[in-house]
């Protein structure tokens, strides 16, 4: 029952997206219209952006932004409160896994998560080639 559940829930994904999780997802077919709703998800977009992703928000889903470069895709859970975090946890971890990507979950507090996380601050000191090997790690 739980993997028709999850089944389900990628048919969904893809709708939203407009494109299939197990090819490369292209950014451009994502609705524009998604923006970041907080600031912290705000900062943390055009941090990807700078470092040369681009980058989208997403929702309802477990995760909710994107960061895309020419030859990887991040599923990001972008979440001021470590509490919030764990909620998704479960779901972003058997959707990386689903979905063949990597994931990173980006909290304000320091957390330790059975799948990559990294903290604001120490995001925002981050490069590309950080960003991408954190998000590979675990």
């Amino acid at each position: 029952i739980f993997i028709i559940g999850i089944l389900i829930f990628k048919l969904k994904i893809e709708k939203i997206l407009k494109a299939s999780l197990m090819e490369q997802l292209k950014i451009e077919n994502l609705d524009a219209s998604m923006t970041p709703k907080t600031s912290f998800e705000a900062k943390i977009y055009r941090k990807f952006k700078s470092v040369g992703f681009d980058a989208a928000a997403v929702y309802q889903s477990p995760f909710n932004m994107l960061a895309k470069d020419s030859s990887s895709l991040i599923l990001s859970d972008v979440e001021e409160s470590a509490k919030s975090a764990k909620k998704k946890l479960f779901y972003i971890k058997e959707f990386s896994k689903i979905s063949a990507k990597t994931a990173v979950i980006i909290t304000k507090e320091e957390v330790s998560f059975d799948i990559p996380s990294v903290t604001e601050k120490d995001f925002l000191d981050m490069n590309q080639k950080d960003i991408k090997k954190i998000a590979r790690t675990k």
